[in-house]
């Protein structure tokens, strides 16, 4: 990998990650019903999304304070940003972006992946 990608960088995106995540899970439960309209499956999609980039960003923060696979900690953060930004971008605009929805299962591939990585 490039020598720009430490687990120094894995820590301060997790930093980030984590902050935008308790922001993002703020306005899930003060600001989205209105933009939804009360729509409880894209409130749904909403709090999938934070719950999943909270967990897994805890996981790359772990992994990047205990010096874990770098392979591990990209894919967790590639698997967030595709997983849960697919999520908030439906949830937010379902009919504006209809090929989003393809970005989740890959998302969640590399979730997966990126765990299976760590433990090797």
């Amino acid at each position: 990998m490039a020598s720009f990608i430490t687990h120094g960088l894995f820590w301060r995106v997790g930093c980030i990650l984590g902050a935008s995540g308790v922001g993002l899970g703020a306005y899930g439960s003060h600001g989205l019903r209105p933009r939804v309209e009360n729509d409880e499956y894209r409130i749904g999609l909403w709090n999938t999304a934070v719950q999943y980039q909270m967990i897994n960003t805890l996981a790359l923060l772990a992994a990047a304070n205990a010096g874990r696979s770098l392979v591990g900690c990209g894919l967790l953060t590639t698997g967030i940003l595709f997983f849960s930004g697919s999520l908030y971008i439906r949830a937010l605009e379902p009919n504006k972006y209809p090929n989003v929805r393809r970005l989740a299962p890959g998302g969640g591939i590399m979730l997966i992946a990126g765990w299976l990585a760590l433990a090797l």
